[in-house]
C-alpha cells in the first residue's frame, strides 16, 4: 500500500480481516461528517452548506455502477432499501420468488413478510460449484422475482450479473440484487439488475447509516406500490430528507478510491485475496473458497480458531462453520504475514484444533 494511501487510514496495531463484517472509515470521511454536523449545528443558516458536502455522492456511485445518476436513491441501510423494493413492486398474489437457501436474511425476508407471495428456495451453492448457473437452472416463467447476494456473505461466492441480467430479462423475472459484500471491492455493472442495493459501510468506506440503491427503468415503471413521500412524487425509493451526514460520508469515502482509481482499488483486493488463497494453499489448507473480498475456509473449530487469532492480534471472522479472511485494497503485507504466520502456528498444533482446518 503506497505511503499517500496509509495515510488515509487510521495505522492499526493489529492485523484485520474482517471487512466483510465492517469496513475501515478513511481520515476524510471523518472530516466530511464533522463538517457537516458544524454546519447543521447552525440550523437553517448552517443547512445548505451541510447539504452541499454529500451532493455528488449519487454522481459517483452511479459512475462506478455504470447507471444514470437519477437511478440512485442513497437510503438509510441495505434491509430499509430492500425491503421498500419489495413492497414497491406490488407483485400479485401467487406471484414466485426465487432465493438461495442460506443466503443473507434480508435477500428473503424482504419478500417472505409479503402475504400470498411463495418463495422459492434452491440450495446453497456447493463450493467450487457455479452458483451463477444454478439460478438460471432454477428459472421458469412463473418466477416473478429473482432475489440474492450479489457475493455470498459466508463463502464469497460470486454471481456474474451478465449472465444471471439476462436470463432474467429473458424469462421476464425483476433481478433484486444485494451488493453489499461486493460494492467497492469488486466492478459493479448495477445496470444487469433491476435494484442493486449496497450499504456503505464494508468495501464503500463510508460507514453506518447510509446505503446506495440503483432502480432500472424497469422497476421505476411498475413500482406503484412503493412508499410515498414529498422526495419520491414521481420516481424513487426515498421518501423523505436524505441523511446529510450519511451522504457526506459516502461522498468523501468514493473520492478516497476514486483518487486511487476504483479500477485500480478492485485490482489490489483481488491481488490480496489471490495472494492470501494461494500462501492457505500451502499450508495445507484445502477447504477453501476465494470471491470478491472473501475468503472462507471450512473449519471444524471454526470459533475457537478466530478466538486464537484475536489473542494474536488478527481480526477474522466465523460464519457458518467456517473462517472468514476479508482484507481491502490498503491491506499491507505486513498484516498478510501475521496473518500467515499465525493460522500456520494453529494448523501445526495438536489438541483441540488439530485439523480443524481439515
Amino acid at each position: 500500500m503506497a505511503s499517500s494511501t496509509a495515510d488515509q487510514f487510521t495505522s492499526l496495531d493489529f492485523a484485520y480481516f474482517d471487512h466483510a463484517s465492517i469496513g475501515t472509515v478513511p481520515t476524510p470521511v471523518r472530516t466530511a461528517v464533522d463538517d457537516v454536523l458544524r454546519h447543521l449545528a447552525l440550523g437553517t443558516r448552517g443547512f445548505r452548506a451541510a447539504e452541499e458536502i454529500g451532493a455528488q455522492a449519487a454522481d459517483l456511485i452511479a459512475a462506478e455502477w455504470s447507471v444514470k445518476a437519477h437511478q440512485i436513491d442513497l437510503m438509510a441501510s441495505a434491509g430499509e432499501a430492500l425491503n421498500a423494493a419489495a413492497r414497491a413492486l406490488s407483485l400479485p398474489a401467487g406471484s414466485r420468488v426465487l432465493v438461495e437457501d442460506e443466503d443473507f436474511p434480508q435477500s428473503v425476508l424482504p419478500f417472505e413478510s409479503i402475504p400470498h407471495i411463495e418463495v422459492v428456495r434452491i440450495p446453497q451453492t456447493k463450493p467450487g460449484c457455479d452458483r451463477t448457473e444454478d439460478f438460471i437452472s432454477a428459472l421458469d416463467p412463473a418466477i416473478s422475482v429473482v432475489s440474492l447476494t450479489h457475493v455470498h456473505a459466508n463463502t464469497g461466492a460470486t454471481i456474474d450479473l451478465d449472465r444471471l441480467g439476462s436470463a432474467c430479462a429473458e424469462n421476464g423475472s425483476y433481478l433484486v440484487v444485494d451488493g453489499s459484500q461486493a460494492a467497492g471491492a469488486i466492478e459493479v455493472d448495477a445496470s444487469r439488475a433491476d435494484i442493486y442495493v449496497a450499504t456503505g459501510y464494508k468495501w464503500l468506506l463510508a460507514g453506518f447509516g447510509i446505503a446506495a440503491v440503483s432502480r432500472s427503468e424497469r422497476f421505476d415503471d411498475n413500482s406503484a406500490g412503493r412508499l410515498r413521500g414529498y422526495a419520491n412524487l414521481d420516481a424513487g425509493l426515498r421518501t423523505g430528507h436524505r441523511n446529510l451526514a450519511g451522504a457526506a460520508a459516502l461522498e468523501a469515502a468514493s473520492k478516497v478510491r476514486m483518487a486511487i482509481g476504483f479500477r485500480e482499488t478492485y485490482s489490489q483486493l483481488q491481488s490480496m485475496v489471490h495472494q492470501l488463497g494461494t500462501e492457505l494453499r500451502l499450508i495445507g489448507l484445502t477447504n477453501l473458497t476465494e470471491g470478491a473480498g472473501i475468503i472462507s475456509v471450512g473449519a471444524a473449530n471454526a470459533e475457537a480458531i478466530v478466538t486464537v487469532l484475536a489473542e494474536g492480534n488478527v481480526v477474522v471472522a466465523e460464519r457458518a462453520g467456517r473462517v472468514r479472511i476479508s482484507p481491502s485494497f490498503n491491506t499491507t503485507s505486513l498484516q498478510a504475514d501475521q496473518l500467515i504466520d499465525a493460522i500456520s502456528g494453529i494448523a501445526s498444533k495438536t489438541g483441540i484444533l488439530k485439523g480443524s482446518f481439515a
